[in-house]
């Protein structure tokens, strides 16, 4: 990541990304960039829930309320990474670039050798609550 946060991303990820895409927050506490597509199905999914499910509200304050839409790389093939989830995903200088379950996952390098060595249990709570969130309102596993 450059002074002016911008992360270069990489050739294979572009096309995938496509020219408009969501940066938020994952419950691994990485940055997570959804397609345009992929992105407005998952938040579909999570309006359909009962507005008064307390599930619903967790899924929606973490990875909608993070949520910075219709972003764009710019002519460099580099996308500007706010603040608060730099923040909040302790990135700076060098950035590890993941492709998962047709996302991209943006990592500070450390932090990612420690969900390495401890997937099952890397991201604690946190993690736990969201995913229990996830089970009871998508009906299905986490994934």
């Amino acid at each position: 990541m450059d002074s002016r946060a911008r992360v270069m991303v990489g050739p294979k990820f572009r096309e995938a990304l496509g020219n408009d895409f969501t940066i938020t927050l994952s419950e691994l506490g990485c940055v997570t960039i959804f397609p345009k597509a992929a992105w407005e199905a998952f938040t579909e999914r999570i309006w359909e829930k009962d507005d008064f499910s307390t599930s619903r509200e967790l899924l929606e304050r973490h990875f909608i309320g993070y949520a910075e839409e219709e972003q764009n790389l710019d002519s460099q093939g580099r996308l500007v990474i706010p603040k608060a989830l730099r923040d909040k995903a302790q990135l700076s200088g060098e950035v590890l670039q993941i492709g998962h379950s047709g996302r991209l996952h943006l990592w500070n390098p450390d932090e990612y050798d420690k969900y390495e060595l401890a997937m099952d249990s890397y991201g604690g709570e946190r993690r736990l609550r969201l995913e229990q969130a996830r089970i009871r309102v998508f009906g299905e596993e986490a994934q």
